[in-house]
């Protein structure tokens, strides 16, 4: 470990600033091309580049004022926990090897990183990336962070020089890949820059990529962006970094200056166009925050980014609220902490033992990959990690995580629920965590498993939605089940290898916002040559998300999707996330909807499909590029369930529907060679079911729940021509009843508030009441 400066004084004066504007170079070749392998001259420039930077973890921190103190038992758990079911976690469903040191890694650890798409997953690790095929695990591409930049031309040291710290994010709303790492000129002098390179269209292999040089430091700030993390947001791809003032040429020895946060324009990064940014410097001791990273619904309109740091002198969650205006920069703002107590515990061995190989670094003490925002039914929480101390020996660390309340932009300031997991205790130390959450609330983590006696193992656990709280009852299985691990062994330079992962990577696959993908790292042969796993698996609880298909055909699309476990549906369109000013469905029975009168002009549709799962309503956000006849199509191909594109026009259900930036691949949707799956003109099952003598029952979304300060309800009725009449005091509605109105009805103001609606329709009965109750908080 480094041994660095005492942190500065935990003054809290956020500074808000434009970044710089950054024009994009263009990639428009095939990945399969770039060079695949390291070169020694790589590797022997990545040799000289720093390790992550520590500071010093204190022995013991203060317990949160205010909070009853609550220490981890010899469990594992929270004293307050009751310990559920024991149930193994399914095991892998896909497992297979990703990059190796011999053939694309230079350094020790490889930080291995990677996130899933509708067909691929991307991952990388110090130098390289790799694409691989979902389905079958086949590596459709490696190459170099060097050869993909390498006549960029921008002129910075991103065209040359690559050091490593990779990021892979996938964005769901856009359907693009994003990778990164970062370079400088001068270690010690900088200027340093994040290299970030975007997929121009949903196929990271042959489609292209954009690629910004973006400068990291600033003249007033020319410091070390060290260990950058990335999320996405509707409105930003979100970064943090530790800033260290390197201090000797090889920046072995720095003072740490502030944790930084940057918002980078999202639409200006998938669309190529110069990039627009607000940077925040903290100006404190804070350290390692985590931007909030969402998948699945996407976060209320004008929701900040959530950002997450581990506390250095309490038992607390630090969270932060990173507002930002791209248009007037000036109004952006960054404030916090709101501190959310934690189970205090000891602190974090660091390293680790193993069976006759090299101690392994655990990062004890920091917030770890990623954390995660999930939006369910209207419940916003936000899902973090980090490695502790346990209360036993012979388990000297595990892995704290927790859930943290944040519906309506309300920070809890006491979790949902935590742990301090270690399973047992079982003899095992587990650290690196990762942890993902999928549409239903399960949750899976998963980390490195070792000690002195079990060579390091890459494994996971987790718990059901209805598992009792605070506990991850699921329990643990391998990754790399029959296959033979070892320990790393040798010396890194003049220093031994104790580095391990750096950090791992878990995430939810898009299609079916059900499976959970994971990459880490391990040794299959005693020595230095590490070599990383990707697996996916999936709870069987979860079933299949509906996933809209659009078939482009002029201004009318069709919209298909899969049952899963729901009973009924409601299809929403708009120019807008969460506006319905292009459509509105009834209540749905089937599977597919032809949507009329889209706009041709080559918008973003945002599509969000309603599914009515166990008599509750739930909801899924998606994107749709609109037919634009007068677009020049893309060379790249409309994404397919195989690597390699088919003549077949309709992509099958991905968990964004919109196919390429270009619906179609001619510029007029005549040219569609072969007829799409989509129900003909005669009569079928899927057909709209013929209203009878009453009015189809009205749905509401969302169906009930506590929401902070207000919440806007939307009512469908399945009965076409139907007038909605609601109450929100709990109240049977009449025809004399207020009629609901297009935009939804506001709900604010604390206290309870029932709503009831009817449908009405002339020549039908009207329809049962419908009834959902919300609590609205201060």
């Amino acid at each position: 470990m480094l041994s660095l400066a005492a942190p500065m004084p935990a003054s809290f004066q956020p500074e808000i600033r434009e970044g710089e504007r950054v024009r994009p170079s263009e990639f428009r070749g095939d990945v399969r091309n770039l060079p695949k392998d390291v070169s020694s001259a790589q590797r022997n420039t990545f040799s000289r580049r720093p390790l992550e930077h520590d500071l010093p973890v204190p022995a013991t921190k203060q317990v949160l004022p205010g909070v009853q103190p609550t220490t981890a038992s010899t469990t594992g758990t929270s004293t307050q926990t009751v310990q559920g079911p024991l149930a193994p976690m399914p095991g892998p469903s896909t497992s297979f090897n990703g990059m190796n040191y011999n053939a694309n890694g230079a350094g020790h650890p490889p930080d291995t990183v990677g996130d899933v798409g509708p067909n691929h997953f991307v991952q990388a690790v110090n130098t390289s990336v790799g694409i691989y095929d979902k389905a079958t695990g086949a590596a459709l591409a490696t190459f170099t962070f060097d050869g993909l930049w390498s006549g960029a031309g921008t002129g910075t040291p991103c065209d040359t020089d690559h050091g490593g710290d990779p990021t892979v994010i996938y964005d769901p709303q856009h359907d693009r890949f994003i990778v990164a790492d970062f370079s400088w000129a001068d270690i010690q002098n900088g200027p340093y820059y994040e290299c970030i390179a975007v997929s121009k269209t949903s196929n990271p292999v042959s489609g292209g990529w954009w690629r910004y040089a973006f400068r990291a430091d600033d003249a007033a700030h020319p410091w070390f962006p060290d260990y950058p993390k990335m999320g996405i947001w509707p409105d930003g791809l979100y970064m943090t970094t530790n800033m260290f003032d390197c201090l000797d040429s090889a920046c072995n020895s720095a003072h740490y200056r502030e944790a930084r946060a940057y918002a980078l324009n999202i639409d200006d990064l998938v669309n190529g166009a110069t990039l627009r940014s607000v940077v925040a410097d903290t100006n404190s001791s804070r350290f390692s925050l985590l931007p909030s990273n969402y998948r699945g619904a996407a976060p209320p309109a004008g929701r900040e980014n959530l950002m997450v740091a581990e506390s250095g002198t309490l038992y607390a969650w630090e969270v932060y609220k990173f507002h930002v205006d791209y248009a007037v920069p000036s109004n952006s703002t960054f404030t916090g902490p709101v501190n959310v107590s934690q189970t205090s515990y000891i602190g974090a061995a660091d390293p680790v033992p193993e069976p006759s190989g090299n101690d392994t670094d655990t990062l004890a003490d920091r917030a770890m990959m990623q954390n995660q925002y999930r939006n369910i039914g209207g419940v916003e929480s936000l899902w973090v990690n980090h490695t502790t101390g346990t209360p036993t020996g012979s388990t000297p660390t595990g892995i704290q995580w927790a859930q943290i309340n944040v519906t309506g932009g309300t920070i809890n300031t006491t979790p949902v629920q935590q742990q301090i997991f270690n399973n047992g205790p079982d003899g095992l130390n587990r650290f690196m965590g990762s942890l993902a959450v999928d549409r239903v609330g399960n949750m899976a983590v998963g980390y490195t498993a070792s000690s002195s006696t079990v060579a390091p193992d890459i494994r996971y656990a987790g718990r059901l939605s209805a598992d009792p709280a605070n506990t991850l009852p699921q329990t643990e299985v391998t990754m790399l089940p029959s296959v033979t691990r070892s320990v790393q062994f040798g010396s890194c330079g003049s220093s031994t290898c104790t580095r391990w992962g750096d950090y791992s990577a878990m995430s939810v696959d898009p299609v079916d916002d059900c499976t959970f993908w994971y990459t880490n790292m391990y040794v299959p042969v005693k020595g230095l040559n590490w070599v990383t796993r990707i697996g996916s698996f999936k709870f069987p609880t979860c079933s299949a998300g509906p996933t809209p298909t659009p078939t482009p055909n002029s201004s009318s699309v069709t919209f298909q999707w899969s049952a899963g476990s729901a009973t009924a549906y409601g299809l929403t369109l708009g120019s807008s996330p969460g506006s319905l000013d292009i459509y509105a469905s009834s209540q749905l029975q089937v599977l597919s909807k032809t949507v009329n009168n889209i706009p041709t002009d080559g918008r973003t549709v945002y599509v969000r499909l309603y599914s009515q799962v166990n008599g509750s309503w739930v909801s899924n956000g998606y994107t749709y590029k609109a037919f634009n006849p007068s677009a020049t199509p893309t060379p790249t191909p409309t994404p397919v369930p195989t690597p390699t594109p088919t003549a077949t026009p309709t992509p099958t259900p991905t968990a964004t529907p919109t196919p390429t930036a270009t619906p179609t691949p001619t510029a007029t949707p005549t040219a569609t060679p072969t007829p799409t799956p989509t129900p003909t003109a005669a009569p079928t099952p899927t057909a709209t079911p013929t209203p009878g003598p009453t009015v189809a029952t009205p749905f509401i979304s969302p169906n009930g729940g506590t929401f902070s300060q207000k919440v806007t309800v939307h009512v469908f009725c399945s009965t076409s021509g139907a007038t909605i009449y609601y109450t929100t005091n709990g109240s049977t509605p009449t025809t004399s009843s207020s009629v609901y109105p297009t935009e939804g009805i506001l709900l604010s103001g604390a206290g309870t508030k029932t709503v009831k609606a009817i449908g009405v329709k002339g020549g039908l009965s009207n329809s049962a009441v419908a009834t959902a109750t919300f609590n609205i908080t201060p």
